[in-house]
Formats: structure tokens, sequence, C-alpha cells
């Protein structure tokens, strides 16, 4: 909430000051676009891989069970926050018929995926079909957007490849050992050094993959 409702404050400003000069607001766009899946991707990753080491230290293992919740909530974040980025662009450019209609869009689907996950998994079903409706709506609202503004599909695709790769680089470097992205140790000290290395485990992934390919956005 305070990351959308800030960005939505911030750049739907800063858009409408350039809604007379749609080139110079495509390119505020891609350049606000970049810079947020930068940072997204940094603060998801970093948290998805000492999440249960931080439930563990606040909780004593009483909400261990939560792990696989957060984790999946927490991967959808970068996604989510091309929405208000999106939404932004909408409402600078003042399209009110498309920007209403993304509500029920979002809204409906949100509504049936919880339900759906939770009637075949419980809570953790909830959680991940609520985090996929999440990345796909992100996703969907950043290209509509982006069509509203006379971006292409094939730069709005390439943006968000290129801005999701260094999360999953980060993430695939964690999976060499699966079992510690939702288990911690139970003592202080191992905890602190197992959330230390997959914290450094993440960032080399992360940070090599992010100078790769979005060199411009650091």
């Amino acid at each position: 909430i305070l990351f959308t409702s800030g960005l939505q404050n911030v750049l739907m400003p800063a858009f409408s000051a350039l809604a007379a000069e749609p080139a110079r607001m495509a390119s505020a766009f891609l350049r606000s676009s970049r810079t947020l899946l930068l940072v997204a991707t940094f603060i998801t990753g970093a948290f998805i891989a000492v999440c249960p080491e931080i439930l563990q230290a606040l909780w004593s293992g009483k909400w261990n069970a939560a792990v696989p919740v957060a984790l999946a909530i927490a991967f959808s974040l970068p996604f989510k926050l091309l929405a208000p980025l999106g939404t932004s662009l909408l409402d600078a450019k003042g399209v009110w018929r498309q920007r209403t209609l993304i509500l029920p869009m979002d809204g409906l689907p949100a509504g049936a995926s919880a339900l759906a996950g939770a009637w075949y998994a419980g809570v953790a079903g909830a959680a991940v079909a609520i985090a996929a409706q999440r990345c796909l709506m992100g996703l969907f609202q950043a290209c509509y957007s982006a069509r509203c503004a006379n971006i292409s599909r094939s730069v709005i695709a390439s943006l968000v490849t290129r801005g999701i790769l260094p999360l999953l680089a980060g993430l695939g470097l964690l999976m060499i050992q699966p079992a510690s992205l939702t288990s911690a140790p139970a003592d202080i000290g191992p905890l602190a050094i197992a959330a230390l290395v997959k914290a450094a485990t993440f960032l080399a992934g992360w940070f090599f993959t992010a100078r790769l390919l979005n060199r411009e956005a650091f």
C-alpha cells in the first residue's frame, strides 16, 4: 500500500506535466519502469532469501508455516508495482473510460483467484493464486498503458524481461539448496550465518545480471 500510493502520488503529476509531449511522456514511463523494477526486484529477492530466518527470529518458529504464503506474495511485488505505474500514465492522459474498466478487471479476478486457490489448497493455495493474479495483472496494466502511450509491445516486453531476469538469476542461485528457501536454523548463530550466506548468494546473481542487462537503470 505504501509503495503503490506513493508511486501514484509522485508519478501522476510528473506524467501530467508531460501530457503535451507524448515522446517525453513515453520516455519518462520507460525510465520509471526500469528504475522501479531494479529497486523492486532487489527488495523482493532480498526478502525471499532471508524470509525463513526473519520469521524464525521474530516468532521462534511459531509462524514458520506461513513462509510459503510470504514467499508467494513477495514474488509478485515487482509485477504488482507495475500496476500503479500504468494507471498513473492513464490518469495523466485522461483516458478515464479505460482507467475505470481496469478496476473490475483487477478486482474480480483477484477475488476469484483467492476463492479457487483456497478451495483447492487452503491459505497457501489462495496466496499462490493471488500472487499469480497480481503478476498477470501487473504485466497487463503495464502493456496496456504502454500501448496508450504509443510504446510498442516489443519495447515493453524487452523492458520487463530485462527487469525481471536479475530476480530470477538470484533466486536460481538460491535454488541450489531449495530446502533453505522455506526453512531456517533454530539457533541464533547458525540462523544469522544462514541469512548472510543466502542474502549474499542472491545479491551475487542479482547484481551481476542487473549490471549486465540494466546498466542504464543504475
